[in-house]
């Protein structure tokens, strides 16, 4: 079970892929599998998959996606540049998150739910949302385990 954050590109524009791929190649990152899924490691020791299957394809690249256990400022680093790179809106957990207000623009109409979603216009932004986000799933997998335990 994992914290999932995920995100979502709206804008049919073309896009180039190299800049994301030079964003995960500042850690150690395995080469993708056949289905498109990356291990990640950062300098703190916390490792996440990243499954981004449209990475290494041909046509539109509209989504990805990071499966956490554990939590780092390095990997709110990514998200962001990432979200940045590709023009992507951020769901860390449920509710949008944009990276610029301009991302409205783009919504598909009726969306989001939300008149107004927030945006983190920075990485310490996005530390701080997720950090959070991560803490109640940690504090609900603590739960259900000892629900599971007692039985």
């Amino acid at each position: 079970m994992s914290f999932d954050v995920f995100l979502f590109r709206f804008d049919e524009s073309a896009l180039n892929r190299e800049p994301i791929r030079d964003i995960l190649r500042r850690y150690r990152c395995s080469e993708p599998d056949s289905y498109g899924w990356y291990i990640v490691e950062f300098p703190d020791q916390v490792i996440v998959e990243f499954s981004a299957r449209e990475l290494e394809q041909e046509g539109p690249f509209s989504s990805c996606c990071f499966h956490i256990r554990g939590i780092s400022r390095h990997l709110a680093d990514v998200i962001f540049d990432i979200a940045r790179a590709g023009n992507m809106v951020i769901f860390p957990g449920g509710a949008p998150v944009l990276i610029s207000p301009e991302q409205t623009a783009s919504l598909p109409s009726g969306f989001p739910a939300l008149d107004e979603p927030p945006v983190c216009g920075s990485a310490e932004d996005l530390w701080v949302r997720l950090r959070g986000g991560h803490e109640r799933w940690a504090d609900y997998l603590k739960h259900v385990t000892d629900h599971l335990d007692q039985k």
